[in-house]
């Protein structure tokens, strides 16, 4: 029994070679010549088909496009003409199941593509079976301004200043904030433009630079989006290639996050994944190393903080860190650190609760200047353990990868 795939080339002359070289397997057979994504699309919605192949001249070809085709249980399998080698960089970075080069009257291409099509590429979405990035560290909160922003500000610029190479991104799809606290002006938004980049298969070392402002403490910021009425700019296949991609460069990235659970959707766009509300959570929290709850020290924001982690199903709590923050003696006494305890303890245990002082005055004026909120853990011996804690276990695995890699070379 033949294969059945669909076609969506972006040329006709090398439409017409394609066809002609598929025609004379008696293995493949086209189902249908699509003209658009669009056409690919709708096949795919009433027809089962072995693969889809796409051109890399395609209009709207991107990580979205691929990832779509593969979960109807389709290879998505990318051509290009051999004669445009510069093509297969472009191609290589859109996760295909493979990529391969075309040339008239070159059979080694039907060889390969008959043997790509009996292969088992069974389909698994990235948030079902995640890897973990290394380094990775997302910053997240229960509503009502428990200091999340100021948090991740604080651990970025503490990586920095100790020797480690740390990329601040402003993912908060509400209220991004990082910008404004780091006197950094943003006329485009640094993050939407990655991710633009990695959608397409187009962010590389250099073009990542391109997108990076930096700090007066020199730390490398991606800006959050400018409105939050744009929060579809952070899109959820091109923010996971974005955070793999930095992963290569930085050691460490904190990723300062909204409070809302991403389950919110736009009754204005249709059901898809890329219109979900907030769903660019999703993703780095299942490929998070770490990720920080932040709770205010109040009575409400200890409920708060209750309810959140009581109701949630999008964390793994092993990973999680609570760090109860402002805390002092208007809100709770010294002695009431074990009411605290006993309410968060039926989430995490007790050495993954930490408590953080508060410092409104030194916060303001770090705000003021425009410079890091460092100056808020100046000091602290219990939350600068903390922060170091990060060093001190990416070193470990720095180390064991070199020694890896040491290995495979012998």
């Amino acid at each position: 029994m033949k294969a059945e795939i669909l076609l969506a080339i972006d040329d006709k002359n090398w439409e017409l070679e394609m066809g002609r070289a598929v025609s004379e397997s008696n293995l493949i057979r086209i189902a249908r010549r699509c003209v658009d994504l669009t056409e690919v699309f709708t096949m795919l919605e009433v027809g089962e088909y072995r693969a889809v192949i796409l051109s890399s001249e395609l209009a709207g070809l991107d990580l979205e496009t691929v990832e779509r085709i593969k979960s109807k249980n389709s290879l998505a399998i990318g051509i290009f003409n051999e004669v445009e080698i510069q093509k297969y960089d472009f191609m290589s970075e859109l996760d295909f199941n493979a990529v391969l080069g075309f040339y008239p009257d070159d059979d080694s291409f039907i060889n390969n593509l008959i043997y790509i099509l009996n292969q088992d590429f069974s389909y698994q979405s990235a948030e079902k079976t995640p890897e973990q990035i290394p380094g990775l560290i997302a910053v997240w909160g229960s509503e009502g301004a428990p200091g999340r922003t100021s948090l991740a500000i604080d651990l970025a610029t503490y990586l920095n200043r100790k020797s480690q190479n740390c990329l601040l991104i402003d993912a908060d799809a509400s209220a991004p904030a990082i910008g404004a606290s780091l006197g950094i002006s943003e006329e485009i938004s640094g993050l939407s433009a990655a991710i633009h980049l990695a959608q397409k298969g187009k962010l590389a070392k250099d073009s990542l630079t391109d997108c990076l402002e930096f700090s007066r403490d020199n730390t490398p910021v991606l800006t959050g989006i400018l409105r939050a009425d744009r929060w579809m700019e952070l899109r959820g296949s091109g923010f996971e290639k974005l955070l793999r991609i930095a992963a290569r460069r930085f050691p460490f990235q904190v990723v300062d996050t909204n409070a809302t659970l991403p389950d919110e959707k736009d009754s204005n766009y249709p059901e898809f994944d890329a219109t979900h509300r907030f769903g660019h959570l999703l993703p780095l929290f299942s490929l998070a190393e770490e990720i920080i709850f932040v709770v205010k020290a109040t009575p409400l924001g200890i409920i708060r903080a209750a309810e959140v982690l009581g109701n949630q199903n999008l964390l793994d709590l092993r990973k999680c860190t609570v760090i109860v923050n402002q805390f002092d003696d208007l809100n709770f006494k010294r002695d009431d650190r074990d009411l605290i305890y006993k309410v968060l303890q039926r989430f995490v245990s007790k050495n993954q609760i930490w408590f953080h002082k508060s410092h409104p005055n030194a916060y303001a004026q770090g705000w003021l200047k425009g410079s890091s909120g460092y100056s808020l853990i100046k000091g602290e011996t219990e939350l600068t353990e903390y922060f170091e804690s990060f060093v001190t276990q990416r070193e470990i695995e720095f180390a064991r990868q070199i020694n890896r890699n040491s290995k495979n070379v012998a």
